[in-house]
């Protein structure tokens, strides 16, 4: 699991302040408010203490589907319910689903977030398809189990140390590693070579087909290069044949079907490349679940 994240405060005024560092980029906007730190001290215990901040989770963004995991970013906000300004100094974080923790980790901190304003937390988390096929059991039906986010934000107010629990319990879905081929190459006339691929959509939700780059070989030769985009859908729990035209010159073409058969010998191409997938509309409102909040 990697440790990385994203945070940024935001006021009505002031200008933007980014600070880098390992885990991530932290930003904040504006300054503390005009008070005099013995004066903001006096209000807030008079008032009988500081309260911690609330946290909310606001958004699920998927952004990116492989083959070997989903990675997505759970988007919270944190508001300051006090008459000073606090800062965020880091975050504990895991996943669990049935009893068992399938991710976590760690940001570091660096954000201010001003009086009476919010700030927004990026959490980062990467979905392993193997981590995930091992929480299901053969006798659980298939859908989505509840899972649980609970984490420790680590912030301070007057330099005193604070922490506050967040949680939030949402869907998981049973996720499985989509999976594709290259089936052959067939000649369908002309000078067109048909590349054919099966893709496998094993999951319970339709999945894009983004970008498909790779080398088209003949005899273990790079015969040419492909770059193709704007794929289509591969429909959920479905097996589809991806075919992709590419028009040969008539060297190329010679050396795959010479003349005067015309004949291709499809076992002897092959393609080294890489097939990108888009991003499942349907994923985002699974992981958003229906519970969380403050």
């Amino acid at each position: 699991m990697k440790e990385r994240g994203v945070a940024g405060a935001e006021s009505e005024a002031g200008g933007l302040n980014v600070l880098q560092t390992r885990e991530g980029i932290l930003s904040g906007r504006g300054s503390s408010p005009a008070v005099g730190l013995v004066v903001a001290v006096a209000i807030a215990l008079g008032a009988g203490g500081c309260a911690a901040p609330t946290v909310r989770l606001d958004d699920v963004r998927v952004t990116n589907v492989g083959t070997e995991s989903i990675s997505a970013v759970l988007e919270f906000t944190l508001k300051n319910p006090n008459a000073v300004s606090l800062d965020v100094w880091g975050l504990e974080y895991s996943m669990s689903a049935a009893g068992t923790r399938f991710a976590q980790g760690s940001l570091g901190g660096g954000m201010q977030i001003d009086c009476q304003r919010i700030g927004r937390l990026m959490v980062p988390v990467d979905l392993e398809y193997e981590r995930i096929a091992k929480l299901w059991k053969p006798s659980d039906p298939p859908g989505s189990i509840p899972y649980d986010f609970t984490g420790e934000l680590d912030f301070r107010i007057f330099g005193i140390p604070r922490k506050t629990p967040i949680r939030h319990s949402g869907l998981l879905p049973r996720l499985r590693a989509p999976s594709w081929s290259f089936r052959g190459a067939r000649l369908t006339g002309g000078d067109i070579l048909e590349l054919v691929f099966d893709v496998a959509n094993p999951n319970d939700f339709d999945l894009p087909l983004g970008s498909l780059s790779g080398a088209l070989k003949y005899d273990g030769r790079t015969l040419i290069e492909v770059e193709r985009s704007s794929l289509p859908v591969v429909a959920s729990r479905q097996q589809a044949e991806l075919v992709i035209p590419i028009r040969i010159g008539s060297a190329a073409l010679a050396t795959i079907a010479p003349a005067p058969t015309r004949v291709v010998e499809a076992e002897r191409f092959s393609f080294a490349g890489d097939l990108k997938f888009g991003v499942p509309r349907g994923l985002r409102e699974i992981l958003l679940g229906v519970g969380g909040g403050p």
